[in-house]
C-alpha cells in the first residue's frame, strides 16, 4: 500500500489521515481533543523535521475534521507554515499517481487555465478536464486512428479474441506514454491554416472557445498527432482521434 493517500489531486500522508480516523472513532462526540492533536503532532515528529506533505495533510485535517476549540488553537498554532494546494503540485500527482504515467509530460501556462476556466460557459474545472482527458486516451477507441485503436491493430490485441486483452492494451498504451508529450492547447482562432502555430491546431476544427482541448504526441506509437475533446458543459462525452 501506497504511503501517500491521493485527494484531489493532492498527495497526503496515509498514516496521518488514518489516524485521525481512527481518534474520532473512540468515545466522545466525535471531535478530536488536545490530547488527540498531541498525538497527531507526535506522529510526524519523527526526528527528520515535519516534511511538506505531513504539513499539507495536518492541515487538511483541521479543515476538514472537527476539534474542540483547544485542540484546534493548539494544533494550528503549532505549524509555522500554511500548504495551500498549489495548482501545479495537483496536476503532477493527477498524472504520476492516480494514472501511473510518471513519465507523460504536460505543457501548460497558469495563465491559459485560468482564463479558460473564466470563460462564461465553462462549466468543468481544469482538474476535472484533465482527469477525463486521461481516462479517455486509455478507453475510447472509437475512432479508428485513436491510440486505444492503434495498439489493438498493431499489437493484434483483439477483445473477445486475446486471452488479457484489456490488461495487454493497457500495458501497451502507458508504455508508449512514457515518452508522449500533451499540451493544452490555447483558446484562439485557428481556422486559418495558412498561420504558424507552435501547435497542432485539431483536425476536425474544434474550438477551445467550446471545449478543452488537448494535443498529444507518441513518436514510439506512429506519427498520428492526436487530440482529447472536453466539452466545456459537461453535456457531451468527450472523444479522442487521431491524424497522420
Amino acid at each position: 500500500m501506497s504511503f501517500y493517500k491521493i485527494i484531489d489531486g493532492q498527495r497526503y500522508d496515509r498514516k496521518v489521515l488514518e489516524l485521525a480516523e481512527e481518534l474520532i472513532q473512540g468515545q466522545g462526540d466525535g471531535r478530536i481533543s488536545r490530547d488527540d492533536a498531541t498525538q497527531l503532532l507526535e506522529s510526524v515528529q519523527d526526528g527528520r523535521g515535519i516534511t511538506e506533505t505531513e504539513n499539507r495533510s495536518l492541515f487538511y485535517i483541521l479543515e476538514n475534521y472537527k476539534f474542540t476549540d483547544s485542540a484546534k488553537e493548539w494544533l494550528s498554532g503549532s505549524l509555522s507554515v500554511n500548504a495551500p494546494i498549489e495548482l501545479t503540485a495537483r496536476i503532477s500527482n493527477i498524472i504520476e499517481d492516480e494514472y501511473d504515467m510518471q513519465r507523460l509530460s504536460l505543457e501548460y501556462s497558469l495563465e491559459e487555465i485560468e482564463a479558460q476556466e473564466a470563460l462564461p460557459h465553462n462549466q468543468v474545472s481544469f482538474i476535472k478536464a484533465l482527469r477525463l482527458a486521461l481516462e479517455t486516451l486509455l478507453t475510447d477507441g472509437e475512432d479508428a486512428e485513436a491510440p486505444r485503436s492503434i495498439i489493438i491493430n498493431v499489437y493484434e490485441l483483439f477483445p473477445g479474441e486475446v486471452d488479457r486483452a484489456e490488461e495487454l492494451i493497457q500495458s501497451r498504451l502507458r508504455e508508449h506514454l512514457m515518452d508522449a508529450s500533451l499540451q493544452l492547447l490555447p483558446n484562439m482562432d485557428w481556422t486559418d491554416r495558412d498561420q504558424d502555430f507552435d501547435f497542432n491546431p485539431p483536425e476536425n476544427g474544434e474550438s477551445a472557445a467550446d471545449s478543452w482541448i488537448f494535443g498529444l504526441y507518441m513518436p514510439s506509437l506512429s506519427d498520428h498527432f492526436y487530440w482529447i475533446i472536453v466539452d466545456r458543459t459537461g453535456g457531451a462525452s468527450p472523444y479522442v482521434y487521431g491524424f497522420n
